[in-house]
């Protein structure tokens, strides 16, 4: 049987996935699940990252960027709705 990193290669993924899968590392170091987490546009086109409307990281724009948020279903919300505490 072969090993799931016989499947999975550098080589077989897109940019978008390479950045996802990034962000996804983000996430797993502070202890949130991707699926959680709300991101809004800061002024400089970073992205805060919030979790039951508290702010968890700040994104850097060359990880995160409008088409990788829009193909993987990642939420978006204003910031004046996110308590910011």
């Amino acid at each position: 049987m072969k090993g799931l990193t016989q499947f999975i290669q550098e080589g077989n993924i897109d940019y978008t996935e390479r950045k996802y899968r990034e962000f996804c590392g983000m996430c797993r170091a502070y202890n949130v699940k991707p699926e959680d987490v709300v991101v809004c546009k800061t002024p400089k086109n970073n992205w805060k990252v919030f979790v039951d409307g508290k702010k968890v990281f700040l994104v850097s724009r060359n990880i995160l960027d409008d088409d990788i948020i829009s193909s993987k279903g990642i939420k978006v919300q204003d910031e004046s709705l996110i308590n910011t505490k």
